[in-house]
């Protein structure tokens, strides 16, 4: 536990200098709080946001990879359900950080800005 925390924690750090690099972050904007994991339960993920992250880890190894996991991004609606999801299917992002691609991707794409997931991230969670 404390190592999962040490390493949330530590891509929480990573996450708040890739938005001040990237540009995306306002004046307001403030590294999410991370709750420990396991305080969502996995009945608590929605059924399309669960769905989408098991389609992703399917294509993982397939171009179609990216737009699965943009697809996770649109069917996510919070923080909390993204990192549940991503513990569960970690072959889906290719040993990528949930935080870091989440941001990554919030900032590179318009229309996924304007998700609820990336409004999450980018409003402190």
């Amino acid at each position: 536990m404390a190592t999962t925390w040490g390493l949330l924690r530590a891509a929480a750090a990573t996450l708040l200098l890739l938005l001040l690099v990237a540009g995306c972050a306002a004046d307001e904007v403030t590294v999410p709080s991370i709750r420990p994991l396991h305080s969502l339960a996995a009945d608590a993920v929605s059924p399309a946001c669960r769905g989408a992250g098991s389609a992703a880890t399917s294509l993982a190894d397939t171009e179609d990879a990216i737009g699965a996991l943009d697809d996770v991004i649109r069917s996510c609606p919070t923080l909390e359900e993204w990192l549940a999801v991503t513990e569960r299917y970690p072959a889906a992002l290719h040993g990528a950080g949930a935080l870091e691609h989440l941001a990554a991707r919030c900032g590179a794409l318009p229309g996924l800005a304007a998700t609820p997931l990336c409004e999450d991230l980018t409003s402190g969670g």
